[in-house]
Formats: structure tokens, sequence, C-alpha cells
């Protein structure tokens, strides 16, 4: 399992260490729902099942709105 750093911008924005092997786990955990969030992994746009090392950031973030047709 990866010691890394979440940010979490779906409940408030903060900060936290955790452990865990993808960011579905680390959302789980969180008890956050994964329906319109976009996932980073050290700035970079990753899926569910990514692979987590050591020392990443994982952060959730709202996912863009597109309107229009």
């Amino acid at each position: 399992m990866a010691n890394v750093q979440v940010i979490s911008y779906t409940n408030g924005g903060g900060s936290r260490d955790m452990v865990g092997d993808r960011p579905i786990d680390l959302a789980k955990e969180m008890d956050i729902t994964l329906t319109g969030v976009a996932i980073f992994v050290n700035e970079e746009p990753a899926t569910q099942g990514q692979n987590l090392h050591d020392d990443d950031v994982v952060s959730f973030q709202q996912d863009k709105v597109s309107s229009g047709a």
C-alpha cells in the first residue's frame, strides 16, 4: 500500500495523509462518490483504478460541467 496525500475538493478541500493502493480505495474510505468527480494524481488526470505510489498527491475535484447542445 502507498502512503499518499489526499485533497478532496468535493468535501471542503482539506488535505490528509492516507494509505491505499488506488484512488477508488481512498474514495471508499472517505465515503465520497466518484460520480461527477475528476481524479488527479500528481496534477495529472488519473483513473479510479490507477496504482498509487508512496508520496503521490491524489486529488478529487468536481468534474467540469458542460452545457449546450
